[in-house]
């Protein structure tokens, strides 16, 4: 008895402990996922570079994700990860961008968690200032970031703006 009182305390505790996302929610619009932990709103795109990628996230009412802590640079990994990469361009857009000599959102957000694959990001960030998340396997660098030219076009793209009411 004892037993299964730990065994259903310790299950209980992992739920809780694991983050929610719903598709289809009605805190976002239709083709969005919703996120509790941030109570964000997240739209995946395909075929754009940065700049495009980042117009239609802001015609949508967003912005092309930051991403905050480690359980969101996961779910954005997961919501565009295909098992496969063949070039740079298979991977997906953040909007992280080398601006007047520092990294920032293109939301404006806090830069404090950042996930750079090793050796990243260049020394020379001005070549490199766009940054794109590795959904799959990548040198062994899933789900970490990757600094590259901001006109290539890039399979994907993950646009997030805040839940409605």
């Amino acid at each position: 008895m004892k037993s299964t009182v730990v065994l259903l305390l310790s299950a209980l505790a992992l739920a809780t402990a694991i983050p929610a996302i719903s598709v289809n929610d009605p805190r976002c619009d239709s083709d969005w996922t919703y996120f509790d932990l941030t109570s964000s709103c997240y739209y995946v795109g395909s075929q754009n570079n940065f700049d495009s990628a980042e117009a239609d996230c802001v015609s949508l009412g967003g912005h092309l994700t930051s991403i905050h802590n480690g359980f969101e640079n996961n779910l954005v990994a997961s919501l565009t990860e295909v098992g496969t990469k063949e070039g740079p361009s298979d991977m997906t857009w953040i909007g992280l961008r080398f601006v007047q000599n520092k990294w920032a959102w293109t939301d404006g957000g806090d830069t404090s968690y950042l996930n750079w694959m090793k050796g990243r990001p260049e020394k020379d960030a001005g070549k490199y200032p766009c940054t794109q998340i590795l959904q799959d396997d990548y040198k062994g660098s899933k789900t970490q970031w990757n600094d590259v030219d901001c006109g290539i076009k890039m399979r994907k793209y993950v646009c997030k703006k805040p839940s409605k009411s």
